[in-house]
């Protein structure tokens, strides 16, 4: 149950985002971004490193790596969609994140020559299949209809906030005995600040809020893969389902506050 709600929230999620894109100005929605890639891409697996490291946490400290080196979050692009970001921004970073983080997936799964690599080939293609294939679908639909493309826009964004409620509370009632203890807790939120904080720095609160969410969001399908791979032990697999219960508390709050500051009514 749990894995077809995740499923069905990937393809609403990135779907959604490609449907509301009005302007695929590529370039311009990532001018101002190479900071916040640097840091959500290299500098935040070496500060889960050394959090673990700090924190003395062991082999939970295992499991923060894996998830902090796991960018493009399927989800992303929804709660930038919820928050009123900005829909080109979002789609746009989440594609970079999510090709480079499934690369990047699959060579150190190469380099480390694990046993099961043969299952992060498959869970790398259904990332593809599931990410790109619905988010290139909307892209399509805004280019030919752009009028139907906003209204299945504004239905999916509603139909995907009940499927994110949904999943979570599934996510808590099946893996709720495996949550890390307060230390770890502790170093997730950490981390969500240290991935969330060069966004600030972009131009327009439409764009800070896209890119907040794509950044914070990780790819928790493709770091608990990588984790059954390596033969990760069950704290390393407690500590990704951890900061995964944390990063959606964290990204919805902030969606929701974003979307009430901007203030006026209109549906989803």
């Amino acid at each position: 149950m749990t894995a077809a709600l995740i499923l069905a929230l990937a393809v609403v999620s990135t779907l959604a985002a490609g449907a509301s894109v009005t302007d695929r100005g590529w370039r311009r929605h990532l001018t101002g971004a190479g900071p916040l890639l640097v840091v959500t891409l290299l500098a935040l697996p070496v500060a889960a490193w050394g959090l673990g490291r700090g924190l003395a946490l062991g082999e939970a400290g295992v499991g923060l790596v894996l998830v902090a080196a796991a960018p493009g979050g399927s989800t992303g692009p929804l709660l930038a969609l919820l928050g009123r970001g900005d829909p080109g921004v979002a789609a746009a970073l989440f594609a970079v994140l999510a090709a480079v983080g499934t690369a990047a997936a699959l060579v150190a799964t190469a380099l480390l020559d694990v046993a099961d690599g043969a299952a992060v080939l498959r869970a790398a293609a259904a990332v593809v299949a599931v990410s790109f294939g619905p988010l290139v679908a909307g892209l399509a639909l805004a280019a030919r209809r752009p009028a139907a493309a906003a209204r299945l826009g504004r239905r999916l964004s509603a139909a995907g906030a009940a499927l994110l409620v949904a999943t979570v509370v599934a996510l808590a009632i099946d893996y709720g005995h495996h949550l890390a203890g307060p230390p770890t807790l502790a170093a997730a939120a950490a981390l969500l600040v240290v991935a969330a904080a060069p966004a600030l720095g972009l131009a327009g609160t439409a764009r800070r809020v896209a890119a907040v969410q794509v950044t914070l969001v990780r790819n928790l399908t493709l770091a608990l893969v990588v984790a059954v791979a390596i033969e990760a032990p069950p704290p390393a697999v407690g500590a990704v389902l951890s900061f995964g219960l944390v990063m959606y508390a964290v990204a919805a709050g902030l969606a929701l506050a974003a979307r009430l500051r901007v203030g006026s009514p209109r549906s989803w």
